[in-house]
């Protein structure tokens, strides 16, 4: 919560160490993140699915899966698209296995790296979450800035041309 996602789901998967989590547990740490963050909104917490039944959501968002095999990957960076939103999947301790990378690829996510290092599940996933939403960040700002300078520049032409239009008519 304090990064700005909007939305977590824990997934079980092959590989996953935990079978079970304390879904009342992970429910404090993000009120608690919340508040110690001054963050006004509480990500929703969905429940635990495994990696089979979250496949079967109805995405309407960008779909990443972060995984460590050596294939063809874009880095997560240069995949987003701005303004959008992500569904960005990170393995557990031990990655995916290939046959759940291929479902993911399967299902139209894209295969992404978070850079050169491996990381541990918790740091994979708080560096997903800060690029993606700085990311879309830093776009926005982009775009207001652009507008701004847009908006600046259409004002000193408009000037400038009233300048000259006033200029003009004083020495006729």
């Amino acid at each position: 919560s304090e990064i700005g996602i909007s939305e977590i789901t824990p997934i079980i998967c092959e590989r996953s160490e935990r079978k079970f989590l304390n879904e009342n547990r992970l429910k404090k740490v993000l009120v608690s993140a919340m508040k110690q963050s001054l963050k006004s909104h509480l990500p929703k917490l969905n429940s635990v699915k495994t990696l089979k039944e979250f496949y079967q959501n109805d995405f309407k968002e960008e779909l990443f899966i972060a995984h460590c095999n050596d294939t063809n990957k874009n880095l997560l960076l240069n995949a987003l698209k701005p303004k959008s939103s992500s569904v960005i999947l990170i393995g557990p301790e031990g990655d995916f296995t290939q046959k759940e990378i291929d479902k993911a690829i399967e299902l139209k996510f894209k295969p992404v790296s978070l850079g050169e290092s491996r990381f541990r599940a918790e740091t994979a996933a708080i560096i997903a979450t800060h690029t993606a939403v700085s990311y879309t960040h830093l776009r926005a700002h982009e775009t207001l800035m652009n507008l701004v300078c847009r908006l600046l520049l259409e004002k000193t032409i408009t000037t400038t041309d009233t300048l000259t239009t006033h200029r003009s008519r004083k020495h006729t």
